[in-house]
C-alpha cells in the first residue's frame, strides 16, 4: 500500500474492507486525495454484532465517537465503557479489541494515518502537519466529551463524500476533516481545563484545612499541572485573591477560632500559624478583621469588627464557569 509515493504499512491488522451499507459505512477518502484519512466509518447496527477479536492499526490513530448505547473497548493495560456522547482516541500499535456490539449501537469512526517524514497529513506543509499529529499523539488515552460540532462535521464529512466527484468535493473534504480533527483537539483541551481547575480546587480546600503550611508558587503550579503564571490567574478567577494574600486569609481566620476557643498565647498561635512574628500577625491580623487579636478573643471589639467576605475562604471560592 502506498501513501503519496510512500510505502505504507495497512491499517489494521484485521481483515479490512471497504463498504458502504445503511448499516455500515467504511469509506477511503485517501482514494480521493484526502491525505492521511484511509477510513472514515459509521454504523447503525439492526442486530448484535460478534465481538471484534484483538488487533491494532500500525501507524494509525483511531477515533471513535459513541452517539448510541454503549461498547467495551478493552486493551492489554485497561477497559472502559464507550458511553454515549464519549469520544475514544486510540494510539498508533496499541493492542485492543472491542465487544458488546449491541443491536442499536450508532457510532462515528475515522482512522487518521501518522504521516511518514515530509508528508503532509492532509496535504499540510511538512511542519504543520507535524504540529498536528503531535497534537493528535498527545490525546487524551481514555473517554472523554464529544461536542456537537464534532457530529456536525462528520455528518458533513458523509454528505460530501456523497456529492459529485470535483475539485472543489476535494477540497470540501479536506477542509472538513481538518475541521473535525481541530474540533477533537478543542474537546480534550476543555477536559484538561476542567481537571485542572479540581485540581486546583483540591489544592484551594487543602490550604483552608492546613494554613499553617507553606505553599510556594511552583509546588502548588505542579500540583495543579499549571504553569506558574496560570496558576496565579486561574487562582485569582476561584478565590479573587492571588495565593500568598488567600493563604494569609486562611490563616486569619483560623486564628479567630483559636483565639476564641483556646488559652494559648498570642504569640504561640502567630507562630504555630507561620507568622514571623507576633506583631506582624496582629498587624495582618487588625487590617483584616478589624480589632486586635487581644480584643477579638476579649470580645471587647468582635461586635464591631467586619470582615471583608471576598475573604471568606469557606464559602466564596467562586466556581469555574462551564
Amino acid at each position: 500500500m502506498y501513501f503519496h509515493g510512500v510505502k505504507v504499512k495497512p491499517i489494521s491488522t484485521l481483515c479490512f474492507e471497504y463498504v458502504d451499507t445503511p448499516e455500515r459505512r467504511l469509506l477511503d477518502l485517501e482514494r480521493l486525495g484526502i491525505a492521511g484519512v484511509p477510513c472514515l466509518g459509521y454504523c447503525h447496527y439492526q442486530q448484535t454484532r460478534p465481538e471484534i477479536p484483538e488487533h491494532h492499526h500500525p501507524d494509525c490513530i483511531e477515533i471513535s465517537y459513541c452517539l448510541r448505547t454503549s461498547l467495551t473497548f478493552s486493551d492489554r493495560r485497561d477497559a472502559f465503557e464507550l458511553l454515549p456522547g464519549q469520544i475514544l482516541v486510540t494510539p498508533p500499535d496499541l493492542p485492543h479489541r472491542l465487544s458488546t456490539h449491541t443491536k442499536g449501537l450508532v457510532m462515528d469512526w475515522m482512522i487518521v494515518r501518522v504521516p511518514p517524514v515530509n508528508v503532509g497529513l492532509l496535504g499540510l506543509p511538512p511542519d504543520e502537519s507535524q504540529a498536528l499529529t503531535d497534537r493528535l499523539r498527545a490525546l487524551p488515552k481514555r473517554p472523554f466529551p464529544g461536542s456537537a460540532s464534532i457530529r456536525q462535521l462528520f455528518q458533513q464529512l458523509f454528505t460530501l463524500y456523497d456529492s459529485p466527484r470535483s475539485a472543489f468535493q476535494r477540497c470540501a473534504l479536506r477542509g472538513a476533516a481538518l475541521a473535525l480533527l481541530l474540533a477533537l483537539i478543542d474537546a480534550s483541551e476543555d477536559l484538561a481545563s476542567i481537571s485542572a481547575t479540581a485540581r486546583l480546587r483540591a489544592v484551594i480546600e487543602e490550604m483552608g484545612r492546613h494554613p499553617e503550611r507553606e505553599y510556594p508558587v511552583d509546588a502548588l503550579a505542579r500540583q495543579a499541572g499549571l504553569a506558574p503564571g496560570h496558576l496565579i490567574n486561574r487562582f485569582k478567577a476561584l478565590t479573587g485573591l492571588p495565593p500568598h494574600q488567600f493563604l494569609i486569609v486562611c490563616r486569619i481566620n483560623a486564628a479567630k477560632e483559636r483565639l476564641r476557643q483556646s488559652d494559648v498565647p498570642v504569640t504561640q498561635i502567630a507562630l504555630d500559624l507561620g507568622f514571623s512574628s507576633s506583631p506582624h500577625f496582629a498587624t495582618l491580623f487588625k487590617r483584616q478583621v478589624g480589632v486586635t487579636p487581644l480584643a477579638w478573643r476579649g470580645g471587647t471589639g468582635a461586635a464591631q469588627s467586619v470582615t471583608d467576605t471576598r475573604y471568606d475562604t469557606q464559602i466564596h471560592v467562586t466556581r469555574p464557569r462551564t
